[in-house]
């Protein structure tokens, strides 16, 4: 398949070797996570999507509940389940952001943007992004953005459906409202709502919003971890799933409990500096690009940028996950853009192309949380590729 407007006038080999360089890395990390799945060893991805509404209503219970709906009728396990729809997550959010970034000219910045190791290639990196719930959140800003190339409104509703039930996966995709509105608003400006479509897709995102946050101050688990976990375990899920330090024996937690963590893991060792570097290092690309003779949409972008990192800084405090929030945040503010350049709002401030941009996104990575620093990216695995071929 050959979208148009691509890398350079007449070269359509180079994205179709870029589009297969992710589709490996999206399989490598499909592969990775069935692996995963069979072993049972890594509890946290798979504990947090099995969270159920068994004992009563919980914060971030949907997903096992659904899972409960496919596997109990059917009879199939609910590993093979919550496995599947992972997967297939996944891979919906990675193809709907490369078909976004397909409607689009592939100049050096927005290459960079595509290579950053805190966009699409960040799950390759760790593994707890790689399936983690935030991945409905994506999917409901990826529909939004589609509305931009599609000319139609449809996604934006779908997206905001997404985005509604996002928030009861878990709670943290209501810290995405900011980006949602973000697309709203350039999508009024462009034209293609409105202003009265705009505030109504405006106010059911902040309704959601607010009505999931509330509902996990309100409904946090306390005392039904038990009763979540006896669900799974009789389902034949491995016990291990239930570990005081997973993401089930979370819900006990409280704010307290989660400051003392971040502040031991992220604070006291001193990994602090090398997420600001980290962060500072992936906002770089946006510089890249400027506002067509705009004003309105300059200030609406502006707002939407830094609303985006107060909305999330009370993450940063109760949380050792400081690389999931960066990267939720970088991906909301990567789709906007790619959506402002297909309106014709915004501009590459280089229109060229070389491999000094795909470097920017292969010479490093994000920490995922405390106790990482920043890595060298894919550098690190064709240095161990290098070693077994000598």
């Amino acid at each position: 398949m050959v979208f148009p407007g691509l890398v350079a006038p007449g070269d359509r080999r180079i994205r179709s070797y870029i589009l297969a360089f992710f589709a490996a890395a999206a399989l490598a990390v499909v592969i990775r996570h069935i692996m995963v799945l069979e072993t049972g060893r890594y509890y946290w991805t798979l504990g947090d999507w099995l969270i159920n509404y068994e004992g009563g209503f919980v914060r971030r219970g949907l997903t096992g509940t659904l899972t409960f709906l496919i596997a109990d009728p059917t009879g199939i396990s609910i590993i093979a389940v919550a496995g599947t729809s992972q997967i297939a997550l996944f891979l919906a959010v990675g193809g709907l952001a490369l078909w976004n970034f397909s409607r689009i000219a592939w100049t050096g910045p927005v290459l960079m943007l595509l290579f950053s190791p805190v966009f699409l290639l960040m799950p390759y990196y760790y593994m707890h992004m790689s399936m983690s719930k935030e991945l409905f959140g994506y999917l409901a800003l990826g529909l939004m953005a589609a509305s931009a190339p599609s000319g139609k409104t449809w996604p934006l509703w779908l997206g905001i459906a997404v985005f509604a039930v996002a928030g009861l996966a878990h709670e943290v995709n209501a810290f995405l409202a900011p980006a949602a509105l973000a697309f709203i608003a350039t999508l009024w400006i462009a034209g293609r709502l409105s202003r009265r479509a705009a505030l109504l897709a405006g106010s059911l995102v902040v309704i959601s919003a607010v009505t999931v946050l509330g509902l996990a101050v309100i409904f946090q688990g306390h005392g039904m971890t038990q009763a979540i976990c006896d669900a799974i375990v009789q389902r034949g899920a491995n016990p291990a799933q239930c570990k005081p330090g997973g993401p089930i024996g979370w819900l006990e937690r409280d704010t307290a409990f989660g400051f003392e963590t971040m502040w031991k893991v992220n604070v006291a060792p001193g990994i602090w500096p090398w997420f600001i570097l980290a962060y500072l290092a992936a906002m770089v690309p946006f510089l890249l690009f400027k506002v067509a003779d705009n004003p309105r949409l300059t200030r609406i972008l502006m707002i939407a940028a830094f609303a985006g990192i107060i909305t999330m800084a009370p993450l940063f405090v109760v949380a050792t996950d400081w690389g999931r929030w960066i990267a939720m945040y970088v991906f909301g503010l990567t789709l906007l853009t790619v959506t402002a350049v297909n309106l014709g709002l915004l501009k590459p401030r280089v229109s060229s192309v070389g491999p000094l941009y795909l470097l920017y996104g292969i010479t490093w990575s994000m920490p995922e949380s405390g106790y990482t620093m920043t890595g060298w990216g894919m550098l690190h695995y064709f240095r161990i590729v290098w070693h077994k071929l000598l």
